[in-house]
Order: C-alpha cells, then structure tokens, then sequence
C-alpha cells in the first residue's frame, strides 16, 4: 500500500507544480517523518517518466538528485533533493546555488525532501505541506472526496461510506501527518 501512496504523492508533485508559477531560485520543502520515508518517496520517484537523475555538484561523485521538467517553453527544471545522508552545510551550498542560478543551477527551482527541521533551509523555503500547498492534509481530503466521488466503479452506498469514513477520520481536532493518509 505505500508504494501506490507514495506514487500518488509523486503525482501530486507533478500536478502541483504544472498549475502553479515555479520561479528560478524557488526553494520548497516537504516534510516526512523519518529517513525511510524520504528514501521510499525518492525511489518512487525516480521510477516516474518524466523524472530524470540530476547532477548536484560539478565533482562526478556525491549524492544525486531527482529534476522534472515544470515548463518547457524555458527549459524549468524542479530539483529534488534528499536530506537524507547529506550534512547541513551541503544543504546550505545547494541553497546557496540555487539562488545564484548558474551553471547547472540555471533555471532551476529546489525541492528539498526532508525529515529534519533545518532552520537554515527551511526558514526560506516553501512549505508544500502547508496551507495552498499540495501536501497540505485539507487538500488531501478534498483530494480524497473528489476521488470517492468520480469513481464510476464504487456503488452509491459504497461511495457514502468511504465519505462517511473520511469525514469521521479526518475531521477531528487532531493536527493529521501526511502519512496518515495512507
């Protein structure tokens, strides 16, 4: 069940980032809660069409990062990078990179896939998990509905239950993870 999750969040990524105005030196974050989370995330990822390997620094070796096309009328790529197994200050040099927008850099925008509370990389970046972003809990409900709802293979009683489940789970005062969704 969670490789079909985590292809449904790599879908949503893609969604996401072709409805919406990605500038060059654009910095988002997307948090999960622990290591093998992202790595699943990443390896599922990496497994799409439209994703390609990405060539983080100019040395030949060191970590990698995923890069999709988001408009290729001017050749936008968004970068994504694992926190995972990398140091911080190699985050801040990615940071710092990708706002100079050189080099491999040039017309980039980073995605960074995290499960650790970075003050130095998340304070200028996007949160996706948040409200108006992709992976934020309430949209991942409406998302849910709206699913129960086109579905031409569940039966109308079918379909008031599993609307019946979301609302009774997801509906509490509790503060909801983007992996309880799974």
């Amino acid at each position: 069940m969670l490789r079909e999750y985590y292809k449904f969040l790599g879908n949503r990524l893609i969604d996401w980032s072709q409805t919406i105005t990605i500038q060059a030196g654009d910095r988002y974050v997307l948090n999960f809660e622990n290591d093998d989370q992202v790595r699943q995330f990443m390896s599922v990822l990496s497994e799409f069409n439209d994703i390609h390997n990405f060539q983080l620094m100019d040395e030949q070796s060191g970590p990698n990062a995923l890069a999709f096309d988001i408009d290729t009328d001017s050749h936008m790529q968004l970068v994504v990078v694992s926190t995972v197994e990398v140091t911080p200050d190699y985050l801040v040099n990615l940071r710092n990179r990708i706002g100079q927008q050189q080099g491999v850099w040039e017309n980039t925008a980073l995605l960074f896939v995290s499960n650790k509370v970075l003050d130095s990389i998340n304070s200028g970046a996007k949160d996706i998990g948040r409200q108006g972003g992709p992976f934020n809990t309430g949209a991942l409900k409406r998302n849910v509905q709206a699913t129960v709802d086109k579905s031409e293979k569940l039966s109308k009683d079918d379909k008031d239950v599993l609307k019946f489940m979301v609302k009774t789970i997801y509906d509490g005062e509790q503060e909801l993870t983007l992996m309880e969704f799974c």
